[in-house]
């Protein structure tokens, strides 16, 4: 884990066949205020947005856990960044999860 915004559990390895969605735990922010907000993307490592494609679903927010729509149909070889940007207190936060799919 290189990056601070990278969250612990990452990098997470998704079958080429699964459907994932993955929970952002934002609760050690709630000093900061409240959470109002959140989107989550999908990139391609080469930093190309794929959410349109391998998302499905909508975002959730309960509290301050935020529940990404399912991450679907990866490319086996490739890695992908997802993107969790949460409004806490009127400013904007980023975490990230690195995910590796396998055959």
């Amino acid at each position: 884990m290189s990056d601070p915004r990278e969250v612990s559990e990452s990098p997470r390895v998704q079958g080429v066949n699964e459907r994932i969605a993955y929970v952002f735990d934002w609760t050690a922010d709630t000093a900061k205020g409240t959470l109002t907000a959140a989107t989550v993307k999908l990139y391609q490592w080469d930093g190309t947005d794929k959410s349109s494609t391998l998302l499905s679903g909508t975002t959730t927010v309960n509290g301050y856990l935020v529940t990404t729509p399912l991450v679907i149909s990866l490319v086996s070889g490739m890695r992908y960044k997802l993107s969790c940007l949460a409004t806490i207190g009127g400013i904007v936060l980023e975490a990230i999860l690195l995910i590796d799919a396998k055959a």
